[in-house]
């Protein structure tokens, strides 16, 4: 296709939007990034990307960093037992155990 006539089809659907058309932005969710990545990325900021993680070991070591800083929060914050059990047993378990094995 010749650019000018290109351009006439550009012109055509810009005309179309109006002065106020603001393109709509779609947000990727971080595991589609990360599948991105590990896809069609061999290297970011000259270190190598894991194609399992589809993070650098730079990135995941900051990942594993930051989920330890929330989970050491989230333990402080979570004070207290939850009591279960039936018949005879009773257990207790911290509320912080609990929220990690429920959230995973």
């Amino acid at each position: 296709m010749p650019k000018k006539e290109a351009d006439n089809i550009l012109d055509m659907i810009k005309a179309r939007q109006g002065p106020n058309y603001k393109q709509p932005v779609k947000e990727i969710k971080s595991s589609d990034w990360y599948k991105f990545t590990s896809d069609f990325v061999e290297e970011m900021d000259g270190n190598k990307v894991n194609k399992e993680t589809g993070m650098t070991n730079k990135e995941y070591l900051d990942y594993l960093k930051d989920r330890n800083s929330i989970l050491a929060q989230q333990k402080k914050n979570m004070v207290g037992f939850i009591m279960f059990g039936t018949g005879k047993h009773m257990y207790f378990m911290p509320y912080w155990l609990l929220v990690q094995l429920w959230v995973g």
